[in-house]
């Protein structure tokens, strides 16, 4: 039975106006008959992987790496990684897992080496000034020779400087709202980084996605108050959200499943 909206957390309530899960799903038959070799992946790091919405279709049995058996989650929010927990707990209850309350930037490893590290959903929480840092670390200390970086990232998407509609809309609504802006993920920039740190850029898959905000509900909306920690009120992200979504129903955008490999 799949749970109302009431019940879902603060990032659920985000994720399910999107469909980059089921993209996601719908792409995995098509990257395991491009990157075969993915089957080959035994140990896997999922760093600041949330609840692992999009980690494990990755890892699961239908996933592009279905041979998991060995885990290290890395997620510094305690609510989503307890959700985490549990989900891992009916998915994959024959895997090893350790899981790490830290971020991507404080985790230095688990002192041993990874077939693949999945970096789904951390990129807009990793300045770019830090990401040189991370992408070394991962080379160094994390990944396996012949192992694999993957990330799942807007195919250019600036809140400073939007560039597509989506941006434009949910920049408006965070700087109306005075919350934080999010880093930029340009697929471009990120691959030049990793190239940079040592790995090469084996995939890049465009994805199709869309969000859509009708109905602009109060659980969607409070996850606005959940982002500003209180300090704007369901009141006022709902007369900011009725300005800047307007009429807009639908808006479409590209994800790319980037894989890079260490040699």
């Amino acid at each position: 039975m799949e749970s109302s909206s009431s019940s879902l957390t603060p990032w659920e309530q985000v994720d399910r106006k999107m469909n980059e899960q089921d993209m996601f799903i719908q792409s995995l038959s098509l990257i395991k008959s491009d990157l075969p070799q993915l089957s080959a992946v035994k140990s896997c790091a999922m760093i600041g992987c949330g609840y692992g919405r999009l980690d494990l279709e990755c890892v699961g049995v239908g996933g592009c790496c279905p041979n998991v058996m060995e885990i290290a989650a890395v997620e510094p929010d305690e609510d989503q990684l307890a959700n985490l927990k549990t989900r891992v707990a009916q998915l994959l209850p024959s895997v090893s897992v350790d899981y790490y309350q830290e971020t991507a930037q404080t985790w230095n490893g688990a002192d041993k080496l990874f077939d693949a590290v999945l970096l789904f959903e951390c990129m807009p929480f990793v300045s770019g000034a830090e990401r040189p840092a991370l992408f070394k670390k991962l080379f160094n200390n994390v990944v396996a020779p012949g192992g694999y970086v993957m990330f799942f990232v807007q195919y250019q998407q600036s809140f400073s400087n939007p560039v597509n509609v989506i941006d434009q809309i949910l920049s408006e609504m965070i700087t109306c709202l005075g919350l934080p802006l999010l880093e930029e993920t340009d697929r471009a920039r990120i691959s030049e980084m990793m190239t940079s740190a040592g790995f090469q850029l084996c995939y890049d898959l465009p994805i199709e996605c869309e969000m859509r905000f009708d109905p602009l509900d109060d659980e969607f909306l409070a996850t606005f108050v959940f982002w500003s920690e209180g300090s704007v009120s369901l009141d006022q992200v709902r007369k900011v959200a009725v300005e800047v979504f307007g009429d807009g129903k639908l808006v479409p955008y590209t994800m790319s499943f980037l894989v890079f490999r260490k040699p």
